[in-house]
């Protein structure tokens, strides 16, 4: 399984088990050190599909192909930054 299935997979994962709805979050996995795939900007959790996740240069935080990565960029990116030994991100808003 490549990382966009694992994340697809993943995100039906989440909706399931009720932690994240809708857009309310976004997730990352470091592809290798200088990379890391994320979802898309306004793509849904549960109904994410090939083409929903972004490769985003960590360093320079620019990317590959049409579609807008998160805005969560540079949180991501600090975290992979200040932490090498992560490899994957999950964050999603909090419904007060």
């Amino acid at each position: 399984m490549d990382i966009e299935s694992k994340i697809i997979h993943t995100g039906n994962e989440l909706l399931q088990k009720h932690l994240t709805w809708g857009n309310s979050g976004n997730m990352s996995v470091r592809n290798n050190e200088n990379q890391m795939i994320i979802t898309g900007s306004g793509t849904n959790m549960g109904n994410l599909t090939e083409g929903d996740c972004v490769l985003v240069n960590i360093e320079t935080q620019e990317w590959e192909g049409t579609r807008k990565p998160s805005k969560e960029i540079p949180m991501h990116r600090a975290i992979y930054r200040n932490r090498p030994d992560e490899s994957d991100i999950f964050i999603r808003a909090v419904q007060l």
